[in-house]
C-alpha cells in the first residue's frame, strides 16, 4: 500500500476535496464516517433520506438520530461550517492543521493498533501540503489525486521515531524520507537487463523476436526489435541514475556508498566519476577496509529469541491521549540540512576512512569524562575506539585512532571550555537532543554541549575539521546556520540570551560568531527555505559528461 492510499491520508484528502468542492457528497460522506467524526453508516443514510445535502442534515438531523450520534452531527456541523468559512482565506496546510486540532482525530487514532504509524503519516501529509504553499486549494487536491494514482512509484510511509533502530528499505520506499546516515551497499551492481520477447514504444511501434529455428534454440531478433531494445536500455540506464539520486539524497549528514570497484556499470562508478570530476564536496574515497576477521569471530553470539509464555503476557494499555504537543522528529528538518550552500565544489580527498569514527571517539571521551579529559589514558581511549568501531578494526588501527584522539583531547584541555567545565558548580549537558518550531518550520538536532556558568548560558558545537590551508574563522562560516539554530533553540527554552561557539578540536580554537553574523545567516537560510524551489527526485537528471 502506498502512502497516498493509506486510509488516514485519504481521510485528510477527503476533507481538502470537500473544502475545494462543497457539492462533492462522496468526499463528505467519506470524511464523516472517518475518525474525524465517526458517524455510523445508518446515520448518514438517515441524513440523506430527507433529500437534503449531508451538510444541511448535520445541522438538523432527523429524530431517528439520537444520543451520541446526534452530538457528533452537531460537532461536525460546527467544525465543517467554520472550515468552510475559512477556505477562502487560509492556505491548504493551515486548513488541514485547523481541522486536525479542532477534531482531535490524531487522539482518536493513537489507541488503535497501528495508530502511531497513522499519526506519523498524517504529520507527513501536513508537511507535504506545506511545501505546496502558493498553490490554490483545488491545485493541492489535484496534486494529491495524481500522487495517489501513481502505480509505478509509491511514496513510503512516515518513519516512526526509533533513535536506536536501523531502517532497511528499498529506494522506492525511501522517497520523501530523510535519515542522518544512509548506507547504499552493493552499489557496484548494474541494472538488470530485460529480454522480453515483445517490445513496444509509444512513438515508434512494436516488435517481437521470432520463433527459434530447429537447429538453434535462440530467438532471432529483427532489426526493428534491436532498435527498440537500444532505446529501452538507454531509458533504463537513465532511470537507474535517477534512482541513485533518490537514494543518495535521503542522507542528511553522512552518505556511505560501498561496493566492488571492479564492476564498471553500477552506482559506485557514478559516485567515483563525480569525485574525480570535482562535482562533490566533503568526500572521502576510501581504500578497502581491513576487517579483523578473528575479532568478529570472537563476538558474543546473539541471544536466542524466546516468546513469552501465555501466562506472562500483558494486556495492551493504550497510551495517554492527553500528551504535550511535540514536534515529531521525522516530520521536521534536521538542522544540518539547512547549511548554507557553497559556491564552488571542493575536490574529493583521500582519507583513511575513519574521520567520522575519530570524531565519535573524541566526542564520547569529552562526554564520559565530563570535560576532565586528563583522566582518560591511552588504554581508555583505545577501549572507546574499539567500542565505537564495534570491534571490527585491527589493533594497529585502533592504536592510531586512540593517538589521534589523545592529540585532540590535549588541545581541548587547554581551552576555556575545558576550564569552565572543571568548575564543580557548572552542570554540562552533552549530546542534547532538541526539536524546535522555527517560526512554522520544525527543526531538530543534537547539540554537542550546553552549560551554564557565572557568565550565563553557553552553546558549543565540536568540530574535527582539518584546518590545513585555511583558518578556523573561515571554516566556521559554513556552520553559522547550524550553531545559530542551536543557540535560538536553547534561548527559546531557557528564556535568556546565550553565547554560541564552534570549538575546533584539532587546534583548540574557539570561534564565537557575532550575533549579527548569525542573524544574517539565519535570515538567508530562511529565505532559501521559504522560496521553495524543491527538487523533484522523479524528474531529476544527472549531468552527462561530454564525449
Amino acid at each position: 500500500m502506498g502512502f497516498f492510499t493509506r486510509q488516514e491520508v485519504l481521510d485528510c484528502a477527503h476533507l481538502l476535496r470537500w473544502l475545494a468542492e462543497p457539492h462533492d457528497e462522496i468526499a463528505l460522506a467519506g470524511l464523516l464516517r472517518s475518525p474525524f467524526f465517526m458517524l455510523r453508516d445508518d446515520t448518514l443514510l438517515a441524513l440523506k433520506e430527507r433529500g437534503w445535502s449531508l451538510l444541511d442534515g448535520l445541522g438538523d438531523p432527523p429524530d431517528a438520530v439520537e444520543g451520541r450520534e446526534r452530538e457528533r452531527c452537531a460537532h461536525a456541523a460546527r467544525l465543517l461550517g467554520d472550515l468552510r468559512g475559512l477556505a477562502g482565506t487560509l492556505a491548504a496546510d493551515a486548513l488541514l492543521e485547523r481541522a486536525l486540532e479542532t477534531s482531535g482525530v490524531e487522539a482518536a487514532w493513537r489507541p488503535i493498533e497501528g495508530g502511531e504509524q497513522a499519526v506519523a503519516n498524517i504529520r507527513k501529509l501536513v508537511r507535504i501540503v506545506r511545501t505546496l504553499a502558493g498553490y490554490t486549494l483545488p491545485d493541492v487536491v489535484e496534486y494529491l489525486d495524481q500522487r495517489r494514482e501513481e502505480l509505478d512509484v509509491r511514496e513510503g510511509p512516515a518513519v516512526l521515531d526509533r533513535p536506536e533502530a536501523v531502517q532497511i528499505m528499498t529506494v522506492h520506499a525511501s522517497k520523501g524520507l530523510e535519515f542522518p546516515i544512509v548506507w547504499i551497499p552493493e552499489a557496484h551492481l548494474a541494472s538488470w537487463p530485460s529480454y522480453e520477447p515483445i517490445r513496444w514504444h509509444r512513438h515508434d511501434g512494436v516488435s517481437a523476436t521470432l520463433q527459434p529455428g530447429e537447429e538453434d534454440s535462440s530467438r532471432p531478433r529483427p532489426g526493428f526489435y534491436a532498435h527498440l531494445l537500444r532505446r529501452d536500455q538507454a531509458e533504463d540506464a537513465a532511470e537507474h541514475r535517477r534512482l541513485f539520486y533518490v537514494a543518495a539524497t535521503r542522507a542528511a549528514d553522512y552518505l556511505y556508498v560501498s561496493g566492488d570497484d571492479a564492476n564498471r556499470g553500477g552506482w559506485l562508478q557514478l559516485a567515483l566519476a563525480a569525485c574525480e570530476a570535482g562535482d562533490a564536496e566533503s568526500v572521502e574515497v576510501r581504500d578497502p577496509l581491513l576487517v579483523d576477521v578473528e575479532g568478529v569471530a570472537r563476538r558474543a553470539a546473539p541471544r536466542d529469541l524466546r516468546l513469552a509464555d501465555e501466562a506472562d503476557e500483558q494486556d495492551y494499555i493504550a497510551p495517554l491521549l492527553e500528551r504535550p504537543r511535540v514536534i515529531p522528529v521525522r516530520a521536521s528538518t534536521p538542522v544540518t540540512a539547512l547549511r548554507e550552500p557553497t559556491g564552488a565544489p571542493t575536490l574529493a580527498r583521500r582519507g583513511d576512512g575513519h574521520a567520522a569514527l575519530r570524531g565519535s571517539v573524541v566526542h564520547r571521551a569529552i562526554e564520559e569524562s565530563a570535560g576532565d579529559v586528563a583522566s582518560l589514558d591511552a588504554s581508555a581511549l583505545a577501549t572507546l575506539a574499539r567500542e565505537e568501531s564495534e570491534r571490527a578494526l585491527d589493533d594497529a588501527t585502533i592504536s592510531t585512532l586512540a593517538r589521534d584522539a589523545a592529540d585532540m583531547l590535549a588541545e581541548f584541555a587547554r581551552t576555556s571550555v575545558a576550564e569552565a567545565l572543571s568548575d564543580p558548580d557548572v552542570e554540562p549537558w552533552f549530546e542534547l537532543p532538541f526539536a524546535w518550531d522555527w517560526d512554522g518550520l520544525p527543526v531538530h538536532g543534537a547539540i554537542d554541549l550546553v552549560y551554564r556558568d557565572a557568565e550565563g548560558w553557553h552553546v558549543i558545537d565540536f568540530k574535527t575539521d582539518s584546518l590545513e590551508g585555511t583558518t578556523a574563522e573561515a571554516v566556521a562560516r559554513r556552520y553559522l546556520v547550524q550553531i545559530g539554530l542551536y543557540q535560538r533553540a536553547v534561548e527559546a527554552v531557557v528564556g535568556e540570551d546565550s553565547a554560541a561557539g564552534l570549538l575546533f578540536l584539532r587546534s583548540g580554537e574557539l570561534v564565537q560568531p557575532a550575533r549579527a553574523d548569525l542573524d544574517a545567516a539565519l535570515d538567508e537560510a530562511r529565505e532559501r527555505v521559504d522560496a521553495g524551489g524543491l527538487l523533484d527526485p522523479e524528474t531529476a537528471e544527472f549531468a552527462e559528461e561530454p564525449e
